[in-house]
């Protein structure tokens, strides 16, 4: 009877699920609850291996008020295998005293303290390189410069010398010793080592010019190169890395030209009058070199404001775009986009004007001979030095066209020619070859003879003068009139106009929004490389009557009409013959916040002066409406924009990207656009944006930006991901009450919308978004991207509360997997009766067995495995947790993390661990306790398991009867003499007894 039951229970409940199942759908969103991770549990900061820092929180620290300073976290003394970082044993073993308050030998500026905070107690320090005292207890590790709390702390105080780098000086190296260990490191760099000086006993002027070099030629990127050939690249060809590679570089050159240089990695902190906040993940590196007579100096290669910005490829054709100036090529300044072929093994420098100067670097191949300091603009006759970077020999040819003279095997002297201009150096080496130039430019004189000294806003003016240049007359170029509101400032350019013998006339219109004002009218002469402006006053005088900045387009929704009129006459606003606001213009400007649906309405501006004239005109309100389908064709990735233009039936409209504008066809309010875009490489964590501006008539409408990622979801940017062949589109829809929205869609490569639960990993929270017919929606709680707010505790004075800023929209949310759909219930019944039936063999099995079958077992059919070493340790010792799959693990009901395998350090007691609906009780005891539990709960039933009477038999008879059944005597004897020690002696075990006792078990494979 009791099987039946079982059976019609297994019947009904399958029955009540298939229903649920049935009444869901899967267009509804998905609730995500709010959970906060603790800090417990954080254990050291450092990996073995850089750049992985590991087990630093997800969160920040907070750093008292003051200037600049450099937070050390961890030191590597020594280059590993395949061109990664560690720290030996023997450094990392050394403690002693912390130094004395004695100051550094390098100069000091001043004697500084700050206070530095934690979101929870952890076990790791930061400090600068040259701290004073601490207001908590450390150990020192001489060698490292690092100190070691000898506690976990939440927060401390540093008194640290401030030190203030020699800008230059005869600076050698310290004594040789363990920090000019540099094997496991490409060789290769010893080319950019001697190109620097190696072989001519360098100091510290040697190091400031690599330094130089690193950060005015290199571009730092996310994506890190992660072994010696990526290095490498990274150095000759592409110069783009990560801090870790860029400061790995700068020490293992270091170490090659014979200076003692560690890689540290930390934190750069930078200046502020208020409380700093820094991300734990903002952890960056940087090289420390070792000198004679003034100790260790930081020095800091990771490039700020590259002046080389380099594009490489293994083709020969390049795209000149995305480039902001202008570019000489081909005797003249060329606008961008246009192309370039170019022989291999060529690397060509080609100079960029847009206001300040810079190089293009372009590199089709490999790299066998390149320049590694190019000069800035020169003066006429004025005198440069260039260092060569020699890859195959110290032989090379030199071709060019100004005088150049070899100082030494790796350095030459230019001198610049009389007259301005750009004139070529090609260096040749065994069939590799740099060609770059040298830029020589010279003041003219720009006068301006004639302008008026008020000019009326929306009016026009002429302006005219002279160029010379040493007093005779220039020919040929362009002079530009622009006005700012500070000199050099280009807020305007209001006409332009050729110089014909030395002589132009510039007629110029004035805007008719300009605020008035005084402003410097300046007249720009720019035929590169003769540069030169002028710099009169004129004042702009408010117009006389009301002009609206508008064209007559205007973007849909909120939007803010701008225009002129005289100062303090109100004016009324209508709207489709609707008062809509009144504005009293200020200082000749107004602005007055309207709101128009998209479509044509009427506007009139209305003063109450009768002097002024009425303003009526029409406005039409356009709004564009994107969406985005993925694909790839012919290798190419595609981006096809589905368009709708409310506001607009037919019609042109321009799209600017960043390759140039695109011209559309509007039709019946909609338009199409397949656009190639570039994913980044699959598995990086770098995102490529799109922008797109939307124009009409040159009038920009609307503007939008999309996200291009491998893997990760920005939840303030449309975003398209590419992963694993597929396409996942996530459009954000806006905030529903505390709820953040997305509408999510997935396609495959040919642009199909795929069904099927695409799964997200939030904060390390893991969900499945069920898509139907492609399309899902996903609600997302808005406090999952706030910071939660940080009471700072005192140290020393009283510090107030700060909110952390909230991240908002840069938390990405991660792509963790997508598994395609095959039918939906289709399918459920399908399988239903075989679910049914192995359910009925389970209970009956169970039942006919002896074996209660209860509903929570039931239940907990589908949950993952929990497995135990066993289920006794020790305070202190890790408990080792595997689930059968990756599950949210709870340990007392606390969430401890999402994952496989966890380690967890437990409290003296009884704890409950839980995954899914399963659970595992865990025994946290001392030795005494520990030992008796184990023999009960697993000796004696393996004892009864292989036929031994256990239930009236001392230890000593078990013992005998399993020795008698063939098992091992000399574990049989330890967990018999040291049970009895813990069941019937007075004093406590140790726990090396307690360990011999769990060794005896596992001999016996009693437990793992």
């Amino acid at each position: 009877m009791r099987r039946y039951l079982a059976s019609l229970l297994l019947l009904v409940l399958s029955l009540f699920l298939l229903a649920s199942a049935s009444s869901y759908s899967p267009l509804s969103p998905v609730q995500i609850e709010k959970t906060v991770s603790g800090g417990a549990g954080v254990s050291g900061p450092l990996g073995r291996e850089v750049p992985q820092i590991r087990n630093m929180p997800d969160s920040y620290f907070v750093v008292s008020p003051g200037p600049e300073v450099y937070l050390r976290l961890a030191v590597f003394d020594s280059p590993g295998d395949n061109c990664r970082w560690k720290t030996s044993e023997v450094i990392n073993s050394s403690r002693s005293s912390p130094p004395s308050d004695q100051p550094p030998e390098i100069p000091v500026k001043s004697l500084r303290t700050i206070n530095v905070y934690y979101p929870a107690n952890l076990s790791f320090i930061l400090s600068p390189l040259y701290p004073r005292n601490f207001s908590v207890p450390v150990e020192y590790n001489p060698l490292l410069d690092l100190y070691i709390p000898k506690g976990p702390l939440s927060n401390y105080s540093i008194t640290y010398w401030e030190t203030e780098r020699p800008s230059s000086g005869e600076y050698f190296p310290a004594p040789e010793g363990l920090f000019k260990f540099y094997m496991g490191f490409p060789y290769s760099l010893m080319h950019l080592a001697m190109a620097f000086g190696a072989a001519d006993n360098p100091d510290y002027e040697n190091l400031l010019a690599l330094e130089r070099f690193f950060r005015e030629n290199f571009i730092v990127s996310e994506d890190s190169n992660s072994d010696c050939e990526g290095l490498f690249d990274m150095a000759f060809r592409t110069r783009r890395g990560s801090s870790y590679d860029i400061a790995s570089a700068f020490a293992v050159i270091a170490r090659m030209m014979g200076f003692p240089t560690r890689l540290v990695a930390g934190y750069r902190v930078p200046a502020s009058e208020d409380y700093r906040i820094v991300p734990f993940s903002n952890v960056t590196y940087w090289p420390e070199v070792e000198f004679r007579n003034l100790g260790w100096v930081r020095f800091d290669p990771v490039p700020s404001s590259p002046v080389v910005f380099t594009e490489a490829s293994y083709d020969r054709h390049f795209k000149i775009r995305n480039i902001q100036g202008k570019v000489y090529w081909d005797g003249s300044l060329r606008e961008p986009p246009f192309e370039i072929d170019l022989e291999r093994k060529t690397v060509l420098y080609l100079p960029v004007w847009g206001g300040t100067f810079r190089y293009l670097r372009l590199v089709p191949g490999d790299v066998g001979i390149d320049v590694v300091d190019l000069p800035p603009f020169l003066s006429p006759g004025e005198e440069a030095r260039v260092r060569v970077l020699l890859v195959h020999g110290l032989e090379f040819t030199i071709s060019s066209e100004v005088p150049v003279e070899r100082k030494g095997e790796y350095e030459l002297s230019i001198r610049a020619p009389d007259t301005p201009g750009v004139y070529w150096i090609t260096f040749t080496s065994k069939g590799f070859s740099v060609k770059f130039p040298i830029v020589v430019t010279d003041n003219v004189t720009v006068t301006v003879e004639g302008y008026p000294s008020e000019i009326r806003a929306g009016s026009n003016f002429t302006v005219f003068g002279r160029v010379l240049w040493h007093g005779q007359a220039l020919s040929g170029g362009t002079v530009e009139a622009v006005l700012g509101l500070r000199k050099g400032e280009a807020r305007y350019v209001v006409g332009r106009a050729e110089v014909r013998n030395g002589k132009y006339t510039i007629h110029a219109s004035v805007p008719k929004d300009i605020a008035p004002g005084n402003y410097w009218l300046v007249v720009r002469y720019l035929n590169f490389p003769y540069l030169g402006d002028s710099d009169p006053v004129v004042r702009i005088l408010p117009a006389e009557r009301i002009t609206i900045g508008s064209s007559g387009l205007v973007p849909a929704g909120d939007f803010n009409l701008t225009g002129t009129a005289p100062k303090d006459v109100p004016i009324d606003v209508l709207l489709d013959g609707q008062k809509v606001a009144s504005v009293v213009p200020k200082n000749g400007l107004f602005s007055v916040p309207l709101n128009a649906s998209p479509g044509d309405h009427e506007l009139k501006l209305i003063p109450r002066s009768g002097e002024l004239e009425p303003l009526e005109t029409k406005i039409t309100a356009v709004k564009v409406n994107l969406d985005m389908k993925p694909y790839s064709s012919m290798g190419r990735d595609y981006l096809k924009l589905i368009g709708t233009v409310e506001g607009m039936k037919d019609g042109k409209l321009e799209i600017q990207t960043p390759s140039g504008k695109v011209p559309v066809e509007v039709k019946d309010g909609r338009f199409e656009l397949n656009l190639p875009v570039e994913f980044p490489e699959e598995g990086s964590s770098g995102v490529n944006t799109l922008p797109l501006k939307f124009l009409i008539d040159g009038t920009t409408i609307d503007e939008k930006e999309i996200a291009l990622s491998s893997g990760r979801i920005l939840p303030n940017l449309p975003t398209v991901v590419k992963s694993n062949g597929k396409f996942f589109v996530a459009l954000p829809e806006g905030l529903e009450g505390e709820n953040l929205k997305f509408s999510m869609g997935a396609f495959d490569s040919s642009g199909r919308s795929l069904s099927g639960k695409l799964g997200l990993n939030l904060g390390g929270k893991r969900i499945e978004l069920p898509l139907k017919g492609g399309i899902g929606h996903l609600e997302i709680p808005k406090a999952d991207f706030e910071a939660p707010k940080v009471n700072l505790p005192s140290v020393g004075d009283k510090v107030p509360s700060i909110n952390l800023p909230s991240p908002d929209v840069s938390a990405p949310i991660g792509i963790s997997g997508f598994s395609p759909s095959f039918g939906g219930n289709f399918i459920l019944f399908l399988i239903l009766p075989f679910v049914l039936l192995g359910a009925v063999l389970l209970v009956r099995a169970g039942v006919s067995g002896g074996v209660p079958v209860s509903l929570d077992r039931l239940k907990s059919l589908g949950s993952p495995e929990i497995e135990l070493e066993r289920e006794v340790y020790l305070p202190g010792e890790k408990v080792k947790v595997v689930l059968s799959r990756e599950s949210d693990l709870y340990v007392d009901g606390k969430h401890v993390g999402h994952g496989r395998v966890f380690s967890l350090s437990l409290p003296e007691g009884v704890h409950t661990l839980k995954a899914g609906r399963r659970e595992r009780i865990v025994y946290v005891l001392r030795p005494k306790k520990a030992v008796i539990k184990l023999y009960e709960d697993y000796f004696l039933p393996f004892a009864a398991s292989r036929g031994v009477r256990v239930a009236d038999s001392t230890p000593e008879e078990i013992k005998a009867a399993l020795l008698s059944k063939g098992l091992q005597e000399g574990p049989l004897s330890h967990i018999t003499r040291i049970f009895e020690l813990a069941r019937y002696g007075d004093v406590e075990l140790s726990r090396e007894e307690f360990e011999e006792f769990v060794e005896a078990l596992r001999s016996l494979e009693v437990v793992k």
